[in-house]
């Protein structure tokens, strides 16, 4: 038998060890507190994410029923691992409370007698927080379904029902079960009504964002309207849990890296010519790889899933930014500044579009102002596209002297003097 190159082994293990992103989980659930009563569904909700995640290539360090000392030393070893993780999750299922405006989970030993006790007796959220903070060139992301009624209202009543909303820091998703301000129903089923749907969406192949959308409307169809499931973000990178390729944030001191999806397999499929659309992207096969054999974005759509899903992909010579659900119609916007960055007065900026020709195409424009908004939102705030913290030109004018600009780095927009420089990025439609 004739034996493989070893240059070729080498390029295949470069490949497969680029395609391990590192996944780190920290799953608690709380359900037999000695001094709050007994809920049904964390220790299960616990145990089902565990399971998912593990099923998603997350290593998971679990802990059920933990008192406050087991709680802290598995905060210790999660924080440990975070500086050689990719992505993080944390994931809380018990009792959680609000005091002063500071969150509190509730380890099963918590005796909490007035509000002093608080500070000592539970865990402050926002040290888990800071440990994220640490590394906001990661995916990090933190779910709570805690917010199971007070169990300590003798001394609590009249304050704040359920967590107080708090901003995520950059690269951090934080979730709530619930809206801030109010309680999740410890549920009749073997799980939480939470927990239940969002293991389910985290399986399917969607971006992480998208996971929490789909959730949240399952959610409140499924509660009449009773239970609000909510989000803060700052992620700054692409990720999805299953099925698709994950773009890690980038910054001064970081380099891009680009993962393919979790999952029982770690390589994403190729497109199959004699399958569907919908059973390709469900084996895994990117959206780019779709758009390539001839699918529309109005097709992927109605397959079911979101527009944004589509926002960054490649596509007829640059990024879609905007796909219109009804019409199909698609607003692209180009993948580098114009001229390598090269600054010009509104006049200028104007004139040089016309003859523009970027990837084959020619019928480039400056963005109106809305849609350049729609780019800051879509494609910049995702971390996608090379933007910098530049001011560009939009196509719309406010006076006879003056045009609308946006700065990407506030996302503010600004009535710029047309003789002053900014940079331009082109769009084109279809």
């Amino acid at each position: 038998m004739r034996s493989i190159p070893v240059f070729i082994i080498t390029v295949i293990f470069c490949i497969s060890a680029l395609a391990q992103e590192k996944r780190l989980a920290l799953v608690i659930g709380n359900s037999d507190y000695e001094f709050g009563g007994k809920l049904k569904n964390p220790v299960n909700d616990a145990t089902l994410m565990k399971t998912t995640l593990e099923k998603l290539d997350f290593k998971v360090i679990s802990e059920i029923n933990a008192d406050k000392n087991k709680i802290e030393r598995a905060i210790y070893e999660f924080s440990k691992e975070l500086a050689n993780t990719d992505i993080a999750l944390f994931y809380f299922a018990g009792h959680g409370i609000q005091v002063d405006g500071n969150n509190y989970l509730l380890p099963v030993d918590a005796e909490l007698e007035d509000k002093l006790s608080a500070k000592f007796e539970a865990i402050d959220l926002s040290e888990v927080i800071e440990q994220f903070e640490e590394y906001p060139d990661n995916i990090n992301l933190v779910i709570l379904d805690a917010c199971r009624n007070d169990p300590f209202k003798t001394w609590s009543r009249g304050s704040s029902r359920g967590f107080k909303a708090i901003p995520a820091p950059s690269g951090t998703l934080i979730a709530y079960a619930t809206a801030p301000g109010s309680t999740a129903a410890d549920g009749d089923g073997t799980n939480g009504l939470y927990t239940s749907i969002l293991a389910k969406q985290m399986m399917v192949p969607q971006r992480v964002e998208d996971v929490f959308i789909q959730t949240r409307n399952l959610v409140r169809q499924q509660s009449n309207n009773e239970q609000n499931p909510q989000e803060w973000s700052q992620l700054t990178g692409k990720f999805f849990f299953a099925g698709g390729a994950t773009v890690m944030p980038t910054s001064s001191n970081s380099t891009s890296r680009a993962y393919s999806g979790g999952g029982s397999s770690s390589t994403v499929s190729k497109y199959k010519g004699g399958q569907t659309l919908e059973e390709n992207l469900m084996n895994g096969v990117t959206i780019e790889e779709v758009l390539k054999a001839g699918h529309t974005p109005l097709q992927i759509i109605q397959v079911g899933l979101p527009a944004s899903d589509l926002y960054g992909t490649p596509y007829k010579g640059g990024l879609i930014f905007h796909v219109d659900e009804e019409t199909g119609k698609c607003l692209i916007v180009a993948e580098e500044d114009l001229n390598r960055g090269n600054t010009y007065t509104w006049e200028s900026a104007k004139k040089v579009c016309k003859f523009a020709n970027i990837n084959g195409h020619r019928d480039w424009k400056l963005p109106s102002r809305n849609q350049l908004f729609m780019i800051y939102s879509n494609i910049k705030k995702m971390g996608l596209g090379g933007f910098g913290s530049d001011s560009y030109w939009t196509s719309t004018e406010s006076s006879v002297s003056n045009a609308w600009g946006i700065s990407f780095g506030s996302g503010k927009k600004y009535d710029f003097n047309k003789t002053s420089k900014k940079k331009i990025r082109l769009v084109r439609s279809f």
